[in-house]
């Protein structure tokens, strides 16, 4: 979420900019051809920005549906465990234990 605030913010920092730049072209500190450019640039940007953190939010979404699928099927290994072979179950055992010191 660290990541998320921080591309928000920096998405800010980029529209704050345009905002004041457009003021600046009305005002006439700032030519029509500067103003266009920068503007594309850090819009841009802008969509750069939004485009990571919607990857940060699919993410997160993947994340959370994965740890509910995996709290399921904790929920269900006793069960399921109950319903294999003694075969089934050795390997299983195996595969849980083989790291064990």
């Amino acid at each position: 979420m660290e990541a998320v605030a921080r591309l928000q913010a920096d998405y800010t920092r980029l529209q704050a900019r345009l905002d004041a730049m457009y003021l600046d072209k009305l005002d006439g500190r700032v030519n029509a051809e500067f103003f266009d450019r920068m503007a594309a640039e850090w819009r841009a940007e802008q969509d750069r920005l939004l485009r990571v953190v919607e990857k940060h939010q699919a993410a997160n979404r993947s994340y959370l549906d994965q740890g509910v699928q995996l709290l399921e099927l904790a929920r269900r290994a006793p069960l399921l465990f109950a319903r294999q072979t003694p075969r089934e179950k050795r390997r299983l055992l195996d595969f849980v234990l083989s790291n064990c010191t």
